[in-house]
C-alpha cells in the first residue's frame, strides 16, 4: 500500500483568549461560539477537590480535637462534682483548655492550607 503525501498550505489561526470571570475562552473560528481552556476546566476540578478534601480531612481533624476538648471538660466537671478540684480550678482549666483546643485548630488549618498550596503546584 502506498500513501500520497499533500502539502496543504494552511494559515496559521490567530486566536484571542477572552478572560472572563477568572476563566480563559478561545473563541472557535468563524462561529460566534467560545470553548474555556484546557488550564481553565482542570482548575475547576482542582478547585472542587480541593474544597472536598479541605473540608474531609481538615473537619475530621478539627472535631477530633473538639472531641478531646469536651472530654476534658467533662473530666473536668466530674472532678468538680467530687469536689477533687475547685470551681476556681475548673473555670481556670476549661479556659486552657480551650486555648489549647483554639491552637490546635489553627495549626490544622495551617497544614491543610500548606498541603493544599502542594498538591496544587504539581
Amino acid at each position: 500500500m502506498a500513501f500520497t503525501f499533500v502539502d496543504v498550505d494552511l494559515e496559521p489561526l490567530e486566536v484571542e483568549p477572552v478572560n472572563k470571570d477568572g476563566v480563559r475562552f478561545y473563541k472557535l473560528p468563524k462561529t460566534d461560539k467560545y470553548y474555556p481552556s484546557v488550564t481553565s476546566i482542570t482548575s475547576f476540578k482542582n478547585a472542587a477537590f480541593f474544597k472536598d478534601w479541605r473540608k474531609k480531612i481538615g473537619e475530621d481533624a478539627k472535631i477530633a480535637v473538639r472531641n478531646v476538648r469536651r472530654e476534658g471538660n467533662d473530666l473536668l466537671k466530674k472532678l468538680e462534682k467530687e469536689k477533687a478540684i475547685s470551681q476556681d480550678e475548673e473555670k481556670a482549666s476549661q479556659t486552657n483548655i480551650q486555648q489549647v483546643t483554639d491552637e490546635h485548630i489553627r495549626i490544622i488549618d495551617d497544614l491543610i492550607g500548606t498541603k493544599e498550596k502542594e498538591l496544587m503546584s504539581l
